[in-house]
């Protein structure tokens, strides 16, 4: 199907630094919408929110394959400075939330941990059919000389796993 959007936007670079505000909307009801606004730059390595609003039959839910009545809301924020920064990214369908992602790092350490229905999406669904709902998921990367140790750990209603390495500098 063809679809004509309206994009408006702001885009300052300059180095290192950046501002970028775009929104783009369908021109007829019933598409995609997505609406970004990011900072990035000096002791900020990013800040900002993004929202992304996928329609039934829309590019988006085409993408992932999603359930043809569903509406998807994709929301991301993130804060802070480098060294103590966090993200938030959570993705719902019209009454069930497919994925939560949390991020953050305090000092040396960072943490990424979220949960997911796999069984939402066409491409993902006889995975989070076997596995069962939720994917809980919980990575840890520590920084060290070598480069990072990482210790990653995964549980499903039929799967339990804890795996760990070590990241190396190249």
């Amino acid at each position: 199907p063809e679809a004509a959007y309206a994009v408006r936007g702001d885009v300052l670079l300059d180095g290192a630094l950046g501002d970028v505000s775009i929104e783009v909307t369908p021109r007829a009801a019933g598409g995609d919408v997505l609406d970004l606004d990011l900072e990035w730059g000096a002791d900020q390595p990013l800040e900002g929110h993004a929202t992304v609003r996928g329609k039934p039959g829309g590019l988006i839910s085409t993408l992932i394959d999603a359930p043809p009545d569903d509406v998807l809301n994709i929301a991301v924020d993130a804060s802070r400075t480098i060294g103590d920064w966090s993200l938030v990214a959570r993705g719902h369908g019209v009454e069930r939330e497919a994925i939560i992602i949390e991020g953050q790092q305090a000092g040396e350490k960072i943490s990424i941990r979220g949960d997911a229905d796999l069984s939402l999406s066409g491409r993902t669904g006889a995975l989070g059919e076997r596995l069962g709902a939720p994917v809980v998921f919980d990575l840890q990367l520590e920084p060290n000389d070598q480069g990072a140790d990482a210790i990653l750990e995964l549980e499903t209603p039929t799967l339990g796993m804890t795996a760990g390495g070590r990241l190396l500098e190249t």
